[in-house]
């Protein structure tokens, strides 16, 4: 579920609902007998803002000023993708206020200050938060006699429901110091047009004695045009969200159009969200909804956090699209125009001046993006300085290193310190709930990747500098057709990501501009893509989804400069050649063996090391008889070329869908007195292996789960003796480990200092059975039903002394034996080790952990509120600050060090 933002409010339910309403009767009862009891009349409450009494949720029935006493967050997404350090995540639900939280976030009564004073209560103002208003050359000082003050309305129905005039009155402030606290106020959720922002602060300045140019040092104004109101969303939206957008029968909306760009916006509205039906438009109607929502917000798409929206098939020497596509879903085509983008230029503290897009802007931050960088800035009002983001490290692939080893040499956050780590900022991406990537950094920028879309943001803040997104394709059978996308590649000046039609594209990874798209399989064939591509020297090396519909795989390599193929390996040969006499039988044409996780690379050696997956059909081996090469294998692969140099096969003849997609970990070692270049692999079937990378030698495998049944031993040469009785037969054969395998897609670790290997694993064992039962729409993915009971019995006498479990392992790849374990739930979640002595794990229960690298004894442990979702954390450092950053639901989270 999409995450809801708890921000100084409570979820209750059941009892705790009638029990706080009770309260707040009791709390607005005991406030007018006060006011009674002082001889003051208490203003006329609107029964509008009491929640509705009904057991399944609150109900919001209000409008104007009050628009905030109760809000039903179930209906939008999260409004900001900058959150406080304290923010709590939790399932979609109602969220409920305290009695009333004011328009810009300050708790108060619930008929505002002591004076009792609210003008226009319930009312629905031509509310237009606009950008920071300049009023001090406009100040009106005084009426005519006799005449009241049209002004001293406005102040009261936009600021005395937290404000008391008498009170305000007394503060002696210039009137820029009114124009800087109003136009605050604003920018916290405060009501008003800019016509009237300005009348309360001349009002301020009359009131407070203040001179209209004292202290005038700039103007606030925008210096864009004010957009005209089409008339499109009263029509169209008005009558549920409210005129002003501040709610009426459905939820504000307000604060998710401030911080969302159009192409946000558009596919909200297009898609729809659980208790919003998608509304189907006209190009022509959007834009006029988009442009009314954008005046009364009072912003346009440059001030929205979400940067701008690159457009598929761009020509890539348009330095700055002026339109894009939105979300679409089932994979049409939206058109959502996006405004131009005008550069803008500033002046930092030193003096230098800088042009460029402006993005990622708060009170305190920004970034100024050119063709050639991201300039990270802090900003004190209208002044910026360049943000220093040394010293660093950067976090550039998947794995971190060419060699998957998914170790960090960071220290700052070690055991020591690691128990004042707190949550830095959350960045939301409720259209991608299943979050499989692990973010990539770069010179203080991160990228993160969901459903067919990128994000840049700001590693420091987790602000949003740009984004790309296009369409989705339905009927997809792979993990592609559920959202996952393991995540970017950064090499220079570009950034590499796949779309789940098995689409590579290469962005500008400064500006966000599309460079070139290829399509490496055609949908149509059974092809997709999830896995992170690998970015070597002038190459992309890249893989490809489609074992669930009968894909022939193979790993390709394209020129990052224009997207131009290299090579291509295939990792079923065609029929007559080398390798094809393994196959016997028709599946060859079909035999799959993709390749979906991100593989490794040895620059001195220049060979690619990559995972194969499993031969299909999975479970049934009667139509491809022999070792089927060369799936569940690993390949090393000449970089430049493409030739394979060796192999190795770690299931010969697979029945059990025991890929060999998992890492291959790249360690340069003494191994037995000699140096030599090992790889290091824990494997879906159970065995944890080394080898020699040079040439594929076997140089020890040993049991990775507890008890493994189809291994009786290894060849002179290496090869597995696979025990006949393992195979998959149509009764069923009971086999450990079980279909998910000793190790599954979770990435593993190897620690440069502890010398020790971490990986998740699985003791577990399971019941094989072939048959001729694909899963629905394909040929090639499935397994028989049930089994014999004499199958049934056999797996009930292995299992008997042996409790399904699941660990995070450490095992010493020198000796092949294990060294401690940690008892896990079920889960897919890789781990991160580092030189501060930790590895990091997200926990499937709800959390971030930390664990003794050395012991493996609980370190450190954050619950965030949600379970976290099929993925690894990673670590970083900007401004000597180290971070640890990972997905959960449907959000990211970056965590350090809380002074």
């Amino acid at each position: 579920m999409r995450a809801v933002l708890q921000s100084g409010a409570h979820v209750m339910t059941g009892a705790r609902r009638w029990l706080t309403l009770w309260f707040v009767a009791l709390a607005a009862m005991v406030r007018m007998s006060a006011l009674a009891a002082r001889g003051e009349s208490p203003p006329a409450f609107d029964r509008r803002c009491i929640p509705a009494l009904t057991p399944t949720r609150w109900e919001t029935r209000v409008g104007g000023p009050w628009a905030d006493c109760v809000a039903p967050s179930s209906h939008i997404p999260d409004t900001a993708p900058h959150r406080a350090q304290n923010a709590q995540w939790g399932p979609r639900s109602a969220v409920v206020a305290p009695l009333r939280r004011g328009p810009h976030g300050a708790d108060c009564a619930p008929w505002g200050g002591t004076s009792g004073r609210l003008a226009g209560l319930g009312a629905t103002p031509d509310s237009r938060h606009g950008l920071p208003v300049d009023a001090t050359a406009d100040v009106h000082h005084g009426l005519q006699g006799g005449q009241s003050d049209p002004r001293q309305a406005t102040f009261e129905r936009m600021c005395s429901g937290c404000h008391e005039p008498e009170r305000v009155a007394s503060i002696r402030e210039t009137a820029a110091g009114w124009t800087r606290i109003v136009n605050d106020m604003v920018t916290r959720g405060a009501d008003g047009t800019p016509e009237e922002v300005r009348d309360v602060i001349s009002y301020l300045v009359d009131r407070s004695g203040a001179s209209a140019g004292a202290g005038t040092g700039m103007s606030f104004r925008s210096e864009r045009p004010r957009m005209a109101v089409t008339g499109a969303y009263e029509t169209r939206c008005g009558w549920c969200h409210g005129p002003t957008m501040t709610g009426g029968t459905g939820p504000s909306i307000l604060a998710y159009i401030r911080y969302h760009t159009n192409v946000d916006v558009a596919s909200f509205i297009r898609t729809g969200r659980s208790g919003m039906p998608a509304v189907h438009l006209t190009d022509d109607a959007l834009r006029d909804v988009l442009n009314d929502v954008r005046a009364l917000a009072g912003t346009d798409p440059v001030m929205a956090t979400g940067g701008y929206t690159g457009q598929r098939g761009r020509e890539a020497n348009n330095p700055l699209p002026n339109a894009g596509r939105g979300r679409g879903s089932r994979g049409e085509v939206t058109g959502v125009i996006v405004e131009s983008d005008e550069p803008s230029t500033i002046t930092l503290t030193d003096g230098r001046t800088a042009t460029g897009l402006l993005r990622a802007q708060s009170e305190f931050t920004a970034a100024l993006i050119t063709d050639t960088r991201i300039q990270l800035l802090n900003k004190d009002g209208a002044r910026y300085h360049e943000k220093r983001i040394e010293p660093r490290s950067d976090w550039l692939n998947y794995h971190g290193s060419l060699g998957a080893g998914r170790y960090s040499p960071l220290e700052v956050i070690n055991r020591s310190t690691v128990s004042r780590l707190g949550v830095a900022w959350m960045f939301p991406m409720p259209e991608s709930a299943r979050l499989e990537v692990t973010p990539v950094v770069a010179d203080g920028v991160m990228y993160v990747t969901g459903w067919n879309e990128i994000y840049a943001l700001d590693a420091t803040t987790g602000r949003q500098i740009w984004t790309y997104s296009e369409p989705r394709h339905p009927g997809l059978l792979s993990e592609a057709g559920t959202g996952a996308n393991r995540g970017a590649a950064l090499a220079g000046e570009r950034v590499f990501m796949v779309t789940d039609h098995a689409h590579l594209l290469a962005f500008n990874r400064f500006t966000g501009r599309k460079l070139w798209d290829v399509e490496m399989g055609s949908i149509h064939d059974g092809y997709s893509a999830t896995v992170s591509p690998l970015a070597i020297g002038d190459l992309v090396i890249q893989g490809v989804s489609g074992g669930e519909e009968g894909a022939r795989g193979f790993l390709d390599a394209y020129r990052a400069a224009t997207g131009e193929r290299a090579w291509r390996f295939y990792t079923i040969p065609k029929r007559g050649e080398k390798g094809s006499e393994t196959w016997i039988g028709q599946a060859i044409d079909h035999g799959c063996g993709a390749t979906w996780q991100t593989g490794s690379y040895d620059p001195t050696l220049d060979l690619v090391y990559w995972g194969v997956g499993n031969p299909c059909p999975d479970y049934t081996g009667d139509e491809r008889l022999g070792d089927n090469l060369y799936t569940s294998s690993v390949v090393a692969l000449a970089a430049k070329t493409g030739e394979l140099k060796w192999y190795y096969q770690f299931t010969p003849h697979d029945t059990h869908d025991w890929d060999a997609a998992q890492p291959m970990v790249l360690v340069d070692e003494n191994w037995q007195g000699k140096a030599r270049k090992l790889l290091l692999n824990a494997n879906r079937n159970g065995m944890f292996y080394v080898l020699d990378r040079t040439n594929g030698e076997l140089l020890l495998a040993s049991k990775l789960s507890t008890r493994v049944t189809w291994n009786l031993g290894f060849d002179k040469n290496g090869r597995p003796i696979v025990d006949p009785g393992s195979i998959s037969t149509r009764d069923g054969v009971a086999v450990c480990p079980g279909g998910g395998g000793g190790a599954n897609m979770p990435d593993a670790s190897y620690n440069q200092v502890t010398r020790l290997f971490y990986v998740r694993v699985s003791d577990t064992c399971g019941l094989f059975v072939s048959g001729d039962d694909p899963l629905t729409g394909s040929r090639w993915f499935g397994r028989g039903r049930g089994g014999s009971p004499e199958a049934l019995m056999a797996l009930d006498a292995l299992q008997a002394d042996y409790p399904r479990a699941f660990y995070i392992r450490a095992m010493d790849p020198f000796t092949g034996k294990k060294v401690w374990d940690y008892p896990m739930p079920f889960g897919h979640e890789g781990v991160l080790s580092t030189a501060g002595g930790l590895v990091f794990l997200g926990s499937p229960n709800g959390g971030l952990m930390a664990l003794d690298a050395r012991t493996g004894k609980p370190a450190w442990h954050v619950n965030v509120g949600q379970p976290l979702t099929e993925a690894s954390p990673m670590t970083y450092m900007v401004q000597g600050k180290q971070y640890i950053a990972l997905p959960g639901v449907g959000v990211i989270v970056a965590y350090t060090l809380i002074e």
